[in-house]
């Protein structure tokens, strides 16, 4: 139940961290100059859009540096490809894109967390499991 309830704590931490970096930028192009912005950031869904592709930037390479998202680190989980010895840059791609899927679809990704293997929509597409870190006592 932990690694269910720190998955959806952890989208939340990456979805914020996404957003204060977003909000950011888009403060300081208006503050300096309203004419810095495209366009089409007056359209709402290309600034959804435009999220998205970031929020898929940040965590895919924090996944690629460190092995896991800043969410999964804060609550000490750790990403496990499934037939693979190691991280592959298209395991951590695919995962990060079917994410959007488990971030749209909540209801439906807590529904088939719940059931035996919990693993999520993106787990199962990605071929991917997301377990705790295993801890080392300090001697």
């Amino acid at each position: 139940m932990y690694t269910l309830i720190a998955r959806v704590a952890g989208n939340l931490v990456d979805i914020s961290v996404a957003a204060i970096v977003y909000m950011v930028y888009l403060v300081a192009a208006l503050a300096t100059d309203r004419s810095v912005l495209p366009d089409w950031m007056d359209n709402r869904y290309a600034l959804l859009i435009s999220y998205l592709v970031l929020l898929f930037a940040i965590t895919t390479l924090t996944e690629m540096r460190i092995g896991s998202t800043l969410g999964q680190s804060v609550f000490s989980l750790q990403v496990r490809y499934l037939g693979a010895s190691e991280r592959k840059l298209r395991f951590i791609y695919l995962r990060n894109a079917t994410n959007l899927i488990d971030i749209f679809a909540f209801p439906i990704a807590i529904l088939v967390a719940i059931f035996p293997g919990r693993k999520t929509i993106s787990d199962r597409l990605s071929g991917t499991s997301v377990t705790r870190k295993h801890r080392t006592p300090y001697r």
